[in-house]
């Protein structure tokens, strides 16, 4: 089933089941505020030395398999570095059918790039940020070749920078990265999505041609290398 929404007709419950329950992704983030009632950095406990770097699991998520074959670039320009806050199976919300997500930390404003060729299918940018409610969530939805789809989320309030239907190419800028809807401190959440209905989309497992490794799941920054092979 397709992700398109016409979004005149949508309402916000529809949205935050189809975008906004993969995004509580803030609250994985080892220096997120939070919402009323979480600790804030100020309250925060240290860290124990032989826990830090590590990312908290869901026991049996099902991780994506190691050798799988790189199609996406990091969703931020090359040679830009990002801490990743929550990974694949992250206990905070990368679990059930968002299980293969990435947060990435990153300032409002900052540039967000397709990370393969395709078509935006899906926008919404006029929610403002900081509200921490579900369904509030900014995004932009790219469907790709193979139907797989991209998810940028979390965008910041006139971030959009491409409308539905524009064609894309890897590492064009297509929005400005926010704070938008239920996330805990300003970060991107990017994931791949193979089929979308009423309680949401399935990500599926996605790697990266621009990283090492490909699959980041060790808690801290992640570089977004050059690839040069001709077409990127």
């Amino acid at each position: 089933m397709s992700c398109r929404l016409p979004m005149t007709r949508i309402s916000t419950i529809v949205l935050a089941a189809v975008v906004g329950s993969a995004c509580a992704s803030g609250r994985g983030g080892p220096r997120a505020p939070g919402p009323p009632g979480e600790t804030g950095p100020e309250g925060a406990e240290a860290p124990d030395p032989e826990e830090a770097g590590r990312l908290d699991l869901v026991g049996g998520c099902g991780m994506a398999p190691p050798d799988l074959e790189p199609r996406y670039l990091l969703p931020f320009p090359a040679g830009q570095e990002h801490t990743l806050t929550q990974g694949n199976c992250g206990a905070a919300s990368h679990d059930g059918r968002f299980r293969y997500s990435f947060d990435f930390e990153m300032p409002i404003g900052t540039p967000v790039i397709a990370a393969r060729d395709g078509v935006v299918e899906t926008v919404r940018d006029d929610r403002p940020d900081g509200t921490r409610r579900l369904g509030d969530e900014n995004f932009v939805i790219i469907r790709h070749g193979d139907g797989e789809l991209s998810r940028y989320i979390h965008l910041a309030r006139g971030g959009a920078l491409v409308e539905e239907g524009d064609r894309v190419a890897a590492g064009d800028t297509i929005a400005r990265s926010g704070d938008s809807g239920r996330s805990a401190f300003p970060h991107l959440h990017f994931d791949v999505s193979d089929r979308c209905g009423f309680n949401g989309c399935h990500t599926i497992p996605s790697a990266f041609l621009n990283a090492d490794p490909p699959i980041p799941m060790t808690r801290g920054p992640v570089r977004a290398e050059t690839v040069d092979d001709g077409s990127w």
